[in-house]
């Protein structure tokens, strides 16, 4: 199979179980902000499947690297399936089975991530795979927007189950396209042996340029991501009064957003450093207290759409960057690693910025989630060019 059709298939794959993924989660927060008011909670939907993939990191790297990456791709979609299915029982009869097969969940989701990384260096040689990186994270994003989309209309006419059911199927289908890839032609690349995860980040200080761009973008994805699930709740339902389907509107204005970004980075940054996205990262978390704050409904569209955009840029150019700079011996931890940790440090955005919100309110928690993250950018990067002149200068003493 030649590399358009297997990148065709394995990206309509990815979009299609997004697709069933954002219409049940979506309907969750909704549900749950409805019932509680809490922005706490109803924050807790995504992260929560996300969590048991940082105890599994180590496990999941290195299955991920194993032969047959086609049939890899097919257990952890049905492992998604099952569970998808399982939280939709759960959710009108216990919380903590709820959030606890929403994190079995994640294992799938994490599992299928970091398959798909290693998917990259395997099936894409040269311009190939620089392309197929940087339009990966395109299928992701296509499929929030149109399972918002979608998710807007069904709210109304499927209970939780019923979405859980299509997610269920959503996850089926996309199993049998990654599957239909077949195995890859060469037997030519590395397997890591087991590692911990203490051992995999020692092996990576040898790399400290791939620890800046990840370090980077994980700070990014904890302020952009963490405010955009903090937003879910609140801003639509409370602070713009525009009921429950708003919620599902953001979130498409939100992919509208990084959509649209994937294409100018495609076309205007195709040849670039990471540290160029610096001042999208200034500009765009000034946006923050703009989109609180703002009650004017059209102009709050334009703002939300805006973060997305910038967020976006930042992401692409970082996460192609870190696909090239990463030894192919350290891919499968990296699709794990990366999203695992981004997903860690917005869990815990959302963890403490959420329980401000609840305490005072919704634009106040905001205006101080944008003063912390301002200044942690700004002390990040200063770290960052400090140790870069010393690794360089101990790397020149050295040679």
């Amino acid at each position: 199979m030649n590399a358009r059709a297997t990148f065709i298939k394995i990206w309509a794959a990815s979009f299609i179980s997004t697709i069933g993924t954002f219409m049940l989660l979506l309907a969750i927060t909704a549900k749950v902000y409805t019932h509680t008011h809490s922005v706490f909670y109803s924050s807790l939907v995504f992260p929560s499947q996300w969590i048991a993939g940082l105890f599994l990191l180590s496990l999941i790297g290195n299955w991920s690297q194993g032969k047959r990456v086609h049939k890899r791709f097919l257990m952890s979609e049905c492992c998604g399936a099952f569970f998808s299915v399982l939280a939709g029982y759960a959710f009108n009869r216990s919380a903590l089975l709820l959030f606890l097969f929403l994190s079995l969940r994640g294992i799938g989701e994490n599992a299928t991530k970091a398959v798909r990384s290693v998917s990259m260096k395997r099936y894409f040689d040269g311009d190939e795979r620089k392309k197929a990186s940087s339009l990966i994270n395109s299928s992701y994003y296509l499929g929030t927007g149109a399972g918002a989309l979608l998710g807007s209309y069904f709210i109304n006419y499927f209970s939780i189950l019923e979405l859980a059911y299509i997610d269920g199927a959503t996850f089926i289908v996309s199993g049998i396209l990654y599957y239909s890839v077949g195995p890859e032609q060469s037997a030519a690349y590395e397997i890591s042996s087991g590692s911990s995860l203490k051992e995999t980040l020692n092996e990576w200080k040898k790399h400290p340029s791939l620890l800046g761009i990840i370090g980077y973008t994980i700070l990014a994805v904890a302020a952009f991501q963490g405010f955009h699930n903090l937003c879910r709740g609140p801003l639509p339902i409370t602070v713009l009064n525009i009921g429950e389907k708003g919620v599902l509107y953001f979130q498409l204005t939100f992919c509208i957003g990084i959509t649209l970004a994937t294409i100018i980075v495609k076309r205007y940054f195709y040849k670039t450093f990471w540290e160029k996205s610096i001042p999208y990262m200034i500009g765009g978390l000034l946006l923050i207290p703009l989109i609180a704050y703002t009650q004017l409904l059209w102009l709050n569209f334009v703002f939300y759409f805006l973060m997305a955009l910038i967020f976006e840029i930042i992401f692409t150019i970082n996460y192609k960057e870190a696909i090239e700079h990463c030894p192919e011996h350290l891919i499968g931890k990296l699709g794990v690693i990366f999203p695992t940790f981004a997903s860690l440090a917005m869990t815990a955005t959302i963890l403490f910025f959420g329980k401000i919100m609840d305490w005072k309110d919704f634009q106040t928690g905001s205006l101080i989630l944008f003063c912390f993250f301002e200044l942690s950018f700004l002390a990040s990067f200063v770290f960052y060019k400090i140790f870069m002149r010393k690794y360089v200068q101990e790397t020149s003493r050295i040679c």
